[in-house]
């Protein structure tokens, strides 16, 4: 809402010019007279597959699961806490030893063949 009056404005935009599969990220630059804001960055799939990539069990104790679309690789593995420091990196596996992490909320950046997703899971 703009900071001068209680109007709502409805933006729409067509994004052409996404042709690769995977999850596309958007956010508003709002700009005042007096300030600038970023809406919230919101995530749209643009897969053509029903499967979803998900982690399990969420909380995690010592093992971290990813469940990945059939026939689909994952090749890079990031967790960092939430100020963005990097705790782990790996590749190539669906199970992650996550027991030496304290107990908290982590972020688990996947990348597979065609998208690249983060997800919040508990360490308990």
């Amino acid at each position: 809402k703009p900071t001068n009056n209680n109007t709502t404005n409805r933006y729409s935009f067509l994004d052409e010019g996404v042709k690769n599969i995977g999850i596309i990220y958007y956010r508003l630059k709002i700009v005042e007279a007096n300030r600038t804001e970023y809406s919230l960055t919101i995530s749209i799939s643009n897969s053509n597959s029903f499967e979803v990539l998900d982690i399990y069990p969420n909380p995690a104790e010592n093992i971290l699961n990813i469940k990945v679309p059939q026939n689909t690789c994952i090749h890079h593995i990031k967790i960092v806490d939430p100020n963005g420091t990097l705790l782990l990196e790996t590749s190539n596996t669906a199970q992650l030893d996550v027991s030496a992490l304290a107990k908290g909320v982590y972020l688990i950046n996947i990348q597979t063949d065609n998208t690249i997703k983060t997800l919040k899971f508990v360490k308990k």
